[in-house]
């Protein structure tokens, strides 16, 4: 084989890692965190989910339950929406760091309505729950590329005729590879140069 050849082979397989490597700097991480009657994450890489195929490698791996245990599991994992918002944050928080701020909020959406079967534990409820969702809010204001105008809703006020608070908690969140690919070598830098 002669020199050009070489060359033009050397070019064909470097533009072929480049448009790998560009491909998957494209690749979004998404997370969906959401909350109805429960907690529900889902987690997807390019689409594909997470949570399914780690669940099935939790089931393969579960001992046989009586009967009534997974009614009596289904009563445990409801949790007050105070404990939930909790959870939210601490998952919410921890996405976040991991991808350094490179994330963007494509849903935000809470809705809540503080509800109890006395008007006092109503307001203290209202007044916990408005803390934590500011909290939230913060979080996201300072730690990612959030746009509150552009499509979010958060609402939160008390029922004071209803006897328990309801919930529609949705935020989904995203980072492409790229963005972590950068973030590491920004760090990596700024690490080097101090």
């Amino acid at each position: 084989m002669d020199y050009k050849l070489y060359m033009k082979l050397f070019i064909i397989i470097l533009l072929a890692i480049i448009l790998i490597v560009a491909g998957l700097c494209l690749v979004r991480i998404s997370m969906r965190v959401s909350y109805y009657d429960s907690l529900k994450v889902d987690l997807r890489i390019g689409g594909v989910r997470l949570d399914k195929l780690l669940s099935f490698v939790k089931k393969k791996k579960r001992p046989k339950k009586e009967p009534g245990a997974e009614k009596k599991d289904e009563k445990k994992e409801k949790k007050p929406i105070l404990d939930s918002l909790g959870d939210i944050i601490s998952i919410v928080s921890k996405f976040i760091t991991r991808f350094f701020g490179h994330v963007r909020v494509k849903l935000a959406h809470i809705v809540i309505r503080v509800g109890s079967d006395d008007p006092a534990s109503t307001a203290v409820r209202y007044g916990a729950v408005i803390q934590s969702v500011a909290y939230l809010t913060e979080i996201l204001k300072r730690k990612t590329r959030f746009f509150p105008q552009k499509g979010a809703v958060i609402d939160i006020s008390p029922d004071f005729t209803a006897d328990k608070t309801v919930a529609q908690i949705d935020i989904k969140l995203s980072v492409t590879l790229g963005g972590i690919l950068y973030s590491f070598i920004s760090a990596a830098i700024a690490h080097l140069t101090k």
